[in-house]
């Protein structure tokens, strides 16, 4: 198990951190708010680009 947290909430970091993950991951869980405030577009080509399943939950806060 592989548990990342960012305090940083750019997409760039979100980016860097998730492509780290997904190299040696069976399947990806990803707990993200809606203060994430990320781009659909931008966050839509990075999950696509994923081999693994991807699970996840936005919470509004």
């Amino acid at each position: 198990m592989n548990v990342q947290f960012i305090e940083d909430d750019s997409i760039d970091s979100f980016k860097l951190v998730f492509n780290k993950v997904s190299k040696d991951a069976k399947s990806i869980l990803i707990l993200s708010c809606d203060k994430n405030d990320y781009d659909l577009n931008k966050i839509n080509s990075i999950l696509t680009s994923c081999p693994v399943p991807i699970i996840g939950r936005r919470y509004l806060i």
